[in-house]
């Protein structure tokens, strides 16, 4: 385990995340994925995958179990990473997210949040 309490395989899905938003967000064409909705459910997907390795509530763990503030607002932005990522697979017509590019960006920061937030999390255990 890290200094925040994430292990190697988070760490190199974190990085290899914001490198898949990073590259969405200048153009950049990605081999085999390409930049649009596949670039988009792949971030889903490791954003499932992070959920899973970060975000373990393990019992008695935390003060307060699920009502703790950082598993709250954890799931808050769970529910609007979900949200966001049923409008695109339902091509919703949502006015912020647009273009595929626009819903990778915003599913990149959200997960962002939650990287933030599983962090803090660790560090003031």
């Amino acid at each position: 385990m890290s200094a925040y309490g994430q292990s190697g395989a988070s760490v190199l899905v974190i990085v290899v995340s914001a490198l898949l938003v990073a590259a969405v967000g200048m153009g950049i064409q990605i081999p085999v994925i390409g930049n649009g909705r596949a670039a988009f459910f792949t971030l889903a997907a490791m954003g499932w995958v992070l959920c899973q390795l970060i975000f373990r509530n393990p019992q008695n763990s935390y003060p307060h179990g699920w009502l703790n503030p950082f598993t709250v607002t954890g799931i808050v932005i769970g529910v609007a990473n979900l949200l966001v990522i049923a409008a695109v697979l339902f091509r919703a017509k949502v006015p912020f997210i647009a273009t595929d590019r626009a819903a990778t960006l915003l599913l990149g920061a959200l997960m962002g949040a939650q990287v933030v937030l599983a962090a803090l999390r660790s560090a003031l255990r």
